[in-house]
């Protein structure tokens, strides 16, 4: 039931980001959020420049709608610590994009938030998802898949936390940054979660 509701989630989340895709991308090219793309990129991205940006914010909405309204349909009355959390990870690392790209449109500074102004704020999302994992009692071992092993990590399984929301949320800014455009590689990755 689990898998069916997850399919059913993930196939609303892409339906609603279909529909408010038409409403989002022609404000924010009104707004003039225009992605600009770097000089030292190649020729063949330079055509993609003024392409709106903060499209991130389509997914945001899709996610966090669909995600709330099926705890809401499929467990209800049963509201989740993590599932909170994971929120919290998706709304603090969209707020630190948003930022990054509002200060590069609207105030016109092509780099956005410096790099030590995203890691620290990265770091401290880590931090306060593991935080409060520890204060939930969290179990703190890692399993490999299909088998009976376990591997303890006590105050190791933080560092993985960090590792894993700061290295994944900079590798997709990474991959971003190459031509100032997350669809194409955010599809390919949605697509293998899916």
């Amino acid at each position: 039931m689990n898998d069916y509701i997850l399919l059913i989630t993930m196939a609303l989340s892409f339906a609603l980001t279909v529909v408010i895709s038409p409403i989002i991308i022609p404000y924010l090219r009104r707004l003039k959020f225009g992605q600009a793309i770097r000089e030292e990129g190649p020729e063949s991205h330079q055509k993609k420049s003024g392409t709106p940006t903060m499209g991130g914010v389509m997914i945001i909405i899709s996610v966090l709608v669909t995600t709330l309204c099926a705890s809401y349909w499929f467990t209800p009355g049963s509201s989740s610590v993590h599932l909170f959390l994971v929120l919290f990870v998706l709304l603090g690392y969209g707020l630190l994009g948003f930022l990054d790209d509002y200060i590069k449109v609207a105030l016109k500074r092509n780099l956005g938030l410096t790099s030590k102004q995203k890691m620290a704020g990265q770091i401290i999302i880590a931090l306060v998802v593991y935080i409060i994992l520890e204060r939930t009692g969290f179990p703190t071992f890692i399993t490999l898949p299909g088998t009976s092993f376990e591997l303890e990590l006590g105050w190791g399984y933080g560092l993985l936390i960090l590792f894993m929301l700061v290295g994944g949320s900079n590798a997709v800014n990474l991959t971003d940054g190459l031509d100032g455009l997350l669809a194409g590689t955010a599809a390919i990755a949605f697509g293998a979660f899916a």
